[in-house]
C-alpha cells in the first residue's frame, strides 16, 4: 500500500533581532518613553568607538600632583614641546613619547613671575606668545634650547620731516601703546639750535643722532624735559644741498592708560583676513568693549599696538569675553551678543595706509560668558554659555538673527546647573568630538557620527582639566588643575 501524504510539514520559523547602534547618546531632556532607541537617560563614561558603545580612554598621570594651579597650555607642540602656564611660571617639557610611564615626564621652568590668571596663547612667525592678564611674552628657540622673557616693543618714528622750532612734521607712525619711547625726525634749519618736541613734560631724552653720528648729554647738547627742547652746543650742519632728516631725537613720555590697555587684555587671537597678518587683543578692565590690533603699513610686529588701531565692539557695559576664526571673519564674542569683523585698508590723503576692523553685530540675544569653551568644529565656531548652554555659528553673516543655533538641549537639564556653579570650564576638539569640561565633568559631542540639529552627547567625569595639548600623532594630553601633566590612553581605568 503507498503512503498518502496528507500535508506537509511546517516550515522553520526564523527570528530576526535588531541592535540599535546605541550611538545616540545622552538625553536627559526627553521623558523616557519618548526617546529614540539609540540614546539613553543616563550614562557615563561611555563613547561610541569603532563601531560600539565602550568605555572612553583612561587617563595615566605622567608627572607628579599638586605643582601649582594649573591655568593654560599651548594645544599643539612647539618644537616637539609642550608648554604649560602653571602658577606664576611658565614651563615645558618633551611629549614625544606616547608610551612614557607614569611620573616620567619632567617639566623645566622657563620663565618666572608670571601673572596668576589664564591667558591665551598663539604662533606667529617663528615664535611662540603668551597673553594675559598683566603679561605679554614670547617663547623662542634657537635650534638647541628654548628662551623666554616679555615681548620686545617696537619703538615707533612718530614724526618725519620736522620743523625744529614748531615741531611740525609729517606723520609717519603712531605712537605705540605698549612702548613709551619715540623718535622724532628733524630737517635742519641754518641759525637753529633748540630743538623743540611735538609735546611737553617727557620723562627722558634718551638718543640724539645728527648726521648718524651720536651725541653726548651734557658735551653736545642740553635738554629741559618741561619745556620738552633740546638744545645743541654746536648747531647742527645745514647741507647744501639741503640732507632731510639729518636731526633725530629719540625720547620717552610715559602712558600708563595706553599701556594698560594692551597688558590688560586676557584675550588674544592672530587675525588678518586670509593672511594672519596681525594680532587682535581684548577683554581689558578699563574699556571691556574694546579690541586692538598691531602693526601699519611700515611694519608688523607683535610688539607694536598703534594708538590709532582699536574700535569698539557694541555697547561699552558688555566686555569682550573673547575671539574665534571662522571663514574669512573674526568673530567677536561679548556675554550676551556675538559679533563679526574684518580687516581692510583706507589711504588717507598724505598716502599712509591704514588698517580698519569695522564691527558688525550678528546677534543680540545669544552671547558668550564662558571664555574658553570657544572652538572652531568642523569650521564652524562652538561656544557656551551659563544661560543657554551650548551654541553653533552657522553663518557669520548678519543678515538673519538665527545664525546662532542651540545644539545642547538634550543634556541642558544636567549641563546648566555645572556650567553656573563651575570654578573652571574649557573646552577641547579631539578630531572627533568637541567636549566642554566644568569641574571635572565632561560633555562631549561627537561631530563625527551626529549632526548640530541631531547632536550625540556623551558625559565623562573625574577629569580635572585646565587645558588640553595634541602630538603631531594625534595623541592627547591635558594639564590638570592640579598643575600635573596627563595623557589619555586606551586603558580602561583612570591613573590605574
Amino acid at each position: 500500500m503507498r503512503p498518502v501524504i496528507r500535508s506537509l510539514p511546517s516550515p522553520p520559523k526564523e527570528y530576526v533581532i535588531g541592535f540599535p547602534r546605541l550611538d545616540g547618546g545622552l538625553n536627559n531632556w526627553e521623558l523616557d518613553y519618548r526617546l529614540d532607541a539609540d540614546e539613553s537617560p543616563e550614562m557615563k563614561n561611555l563613547w561610541w568607538q569603532d563601531g560600539a558603545l565602550c568605555s572612553r580612554d583612561g587617563q595615566v598621570r605622567l608627572t607628579g600632583e599638586n605643582l601649582g594651579v594649573g591655568y593654560s597650555a599651548y594645544e599643539r607642540l612647539f618644537w616637539d614641546n609642550g608648554f604649560f602656564h602653571i602658577g606664576d611660571k611658565l614651563m615645558y617639557a618633551p611629549l614625544t613619547d606616547p608610551n612614557a610611564a607614569s611620573g616620567s615626564l619632567t617639566l623645566t621652568e622657563l620663565l618666572g613671575g608670571i601673572p596668576e590668571n589664564r591667558g591665551s596663547w598663539f604662533r606667529y612667525g617663528d615664535s611662540l606668545y603668551y597673553k594675559n592678564r598683566g603679561g605679554y611674552f614670547c617663547i623662542k628657540y634657537d635650534g638647541e634650547s628654548f628662551s623666554a622673557g616679555d615681548v620686545e616693543t617696537y619703538s615707533p618714528i612718530t614724526l618725519i620731516n620736522t620743523e625744529p622750532t614748531t615741531a611740525a612734521g609729517d606723520m609717519y607712525q603712531p605712537e605705540n601703546r605698549l612702548n613709551p619711547q619715540k623718535t622724532v625726525w628733524y630737517s635742519t634749519v641754518s641759525g637753529v639750535k633748540e630743538y623743540h618736541l611735538p609735546v611737553q613734560d617727557v620723562d627722558s631724552i634718551d638718543r640724539v643722532v645728527v648726521d648718524e653720528a651720536e651725541l653726548v648729554a651734557g658735551t653736545d647738547y642740553t635738554a629741559d624735559l618741561a619745556k620738552g627742547t633740546v638744545t645743541f652746543t654746536t648747531e647742527p650742519t645745514h647741507h647744501n644741498p639741503v640732507v632731510v632728516n639729518s636731526v633725530r631725537i629719540t625720547y620717552t613720555k610715559a602712558n600708563e592708560d595706553a599701556y594698560n590697555s594692551i597688558m590688560d587684555c586676557p584675550y588674544a587671537v592672530v587675525y588678518g583676513g586670509n593672511q594672519n597678518l596681525c594680532v587682535v587683543v581684548g577683554g581689558c578692565t578699563a574699556q571691556p568693549n574694546a579690541y586692538f590690533w598691531c602693526g601699519n603699513h611700515v611694519v608688523m610686529d607683535p610688539g607694536y599696538f598703534p594708538m590709532t588701531q582699536y574700535n569698539l565692539a557694541g555697547a561699552t557695559e558688555e566686555k569682550i569675553t573673547g575671539f574665534g576664526k571662522q571663514q574669512n571673519m573674526l568673530v567677536i564674542f561679548k556675554e550676551h551678543s556675538v559679533g563679526r569683523s574684518s580687516m581692510n585698508t583706507t589711504e588717507m590723503a598724505s598716502g599712509r595706509i591704514l588698517l580698519t576692523m569695522d564691527y558688525v553685530n550678528i546677534n543680540s540675544e545669544v552671547g558668550c560668558d564662558l571664555p574658553w569653551s570657544i572652538r572652531l568644529v568642523s569650521n564652524n565656531l562652538v561656544f557656551a554659555n551659563t544661560r543657554q548652554g551650548v551654541h553653533r555659528i552657522s553663518d557669520s553673516s548678519a543678515a538673519f538673527e538665527n545664525n546662532i543655533v542651540s545644539i545642547s538641549r538634550k543634556v541642558d537639564n544636567s549641563l546648566l546647573p555645572l556650567l553656573r556653579k563651575a570654578e573652571s570650564v574649557t573646552s577641547f576638539d579631539d578630531g572627533d568630538r568637541y567636549w566642554l569640561v566644568a569641574d571635572g565633568e565632561v560633555y562631549a559631542w561627537d561631530y563625527s557620527l551626529s549632526v548640530a540639529n541631531d547632536p550625540s552627547w556623551f558625559y565623562f567625569d573625574n577629569i580635572h582639566a585646565a587645558d588640553f595639548i595634541t602630538s603631531e600623532a594625534e595623541e592627547h594630553y591635558h594639564l590638570g588643575t592640579d598643575g600635573s601633566v596627563t595623557v589619555f590612553r586606551r586603558v580602561f581605568a583612570d591613573y590605574g
